[in-house]
């Protein structure tokens, strides 16, 4: 979803720390010149910004489609500002035209892989996702050092890059974190469940028609029982309020559509359980942040790294077929109406969360990978000592 944390998270935690942090980002309004960038300096932090194409494959403003050339005016000025910057280490994020950049720059680096390219081309099948595809492989191949955020990304991206694969997830915001709490199970007999479901947009790879046709389970029991969608795809008029006008179920739903992220943090505080039926994730960080507010958690059993975040050994919910709308709502039911369950959930989550996502544990394992990279490398920038590249 817009306005995603981790990244910032990571930022404020290791300036919080005393390093000095060097930002590279890519940002549509710039026109498509490798040379044109923006710079912004603050105390120990800096941005830049460098331009990326509008459009995958039709022109934009001169340009042709980004992909055509798979990002080379992105990698080049991202590149250019990295060197120009000359960071004691960088740290990309993503194994696409960022870490294909951060490679180029000739500095020390590590690679953190977000997502599996295989597994979204299975579900996405188009152009587009076979030419990231490449990139990834490209990027894997040259890649030394390089960690993931969860094992199921291990197993995933190990036959694609000789590089050791360490487990290092997402960092949740602190804040985040304290201002969850554990819950009680609702009191069903005085007002109808809240459900919440977060999506980022409408995909085979989201699979929001099984949870959404779950509601009609679920209200054959609680007739005033709401879902509550977030992301875009999902406000008024969008592709999730089209579909349901068509089952001639949009009464149980509420759009909010894309939404703020402390906004949509503070509404999923308010929800009784979250429902996430994609299919794969290669973390899940909508999952992290409801188990971090004490909210128990419905959820794919065989969706990637989906069952690691959740903690199917300590519990934070339930890990079910998201196939199956039925399915699903048996397994919100049975968690709405049994409080120990219920209770044990949010407690374990919460706890879990706290253990391993919080910002000062990433923040300590990224540093322990930072000093092995510099330990083996045979170019570290004098003048640049304790600076850091995101």
């Amino acid at each position: 979803m817009k306005g995603a944390t981790l990244l910032v998270t990571l930022i404020e935690t290791l300036l919080g720390l005393g390093h000095e942090i060097s930002a590279f980002s890519t940002d549509p309004a710039l026109e498509p010149s490798r040379h044109n960038r923006v710079v912004a300096r603050g105390h120990r932090f800096t941005m830049y910004y460098v331009p990326r194409r509008r459009h995958a494959m039709r022109s934009d403003r001169g340009a042709r489609g980004r992909m055509l050339d798979f990002f080379a005016l992105e990698r080049h000025a991202l590149a250019d500002a990295i060197r120009q910057e000359c960071p004691e280490i960088v740290h990309a994020h993503w194994s696409y035209e960022f870490g294909a950049a951060a490679l180029d720059s000739g500095l020390p680096c590590v690679l953190t892989c977000h997502d599996s390219p295989w597994a979204i081309l299975k579900v996405q099948r188009d152009l587009y996702r076979v030419g990231r595809l490449l990139m990834a492989k490209s990027v894997l191949r040259r890649a030394r050092h390089a960690t993931v955020v969860s094992p199921y990304l291990v197993e995933a991206l190990q036959g694609m890059t000789r590089a050791p694969l360490s487990v290092v997830p997402n960092p949740l915001p602190g804040g985040l974190i304290e201002s969850g709490r554990v819950r009680r199970a609702p009191d069903l007999a005085a007002r109808a469940p809240r459900i919440a479901m977060l999506l980022n947009g409408w995909s085979p790879r989201k699979n929001p028609e099984p949870g959404l046709l779950a509601m009609k389970h679920i209200r054959a029991v609680y007739p005033q029982a709401e879902m509550h969608l977030y992301g875009p795809g999902y406000g008024p008029a969008e592709q999730a309020w089209t579909w349901t006008v068509a089952q001639k179920m949009e009464n149980a739903f509420v759009f909010h559509g894309w939404t703020p992220y402390t906004e949509t943090m503070k509404q999923l505080a308010g929800m009784d359980l979250l429902l996430h039926p994609a299919l794969e994730e290669s973390f899940g960080m909508t999952i992290a942040e409801a188990m971090a507010l004490g909210v128990p958690v419905v959820a794919g059993r065989d969706s990637g790294a989906v069952p690691w975040v959740l903690g199917a050994d300590s519990g934070g919910g339930a890990l079910v077929d998201v196939r199956s709308p039925r399915k699903i709502a048996e397994a919100v039911l049975k968690l709405l109406e049994n409080p120990e369950c219920y209770v044990r959930c949010s407690e374990r989550g919460r706890a879990r969360a706290s253990e391993v996502f919080s910002p000062a544990a990433v923040a300590q394992s990224y540093l322990e990978h930072y000093q092995q990279v510099l330990a083996h490398s045979d170019r570290v920038p004098a003048h640049a000592t304790g600076e850091v590249s995101a």
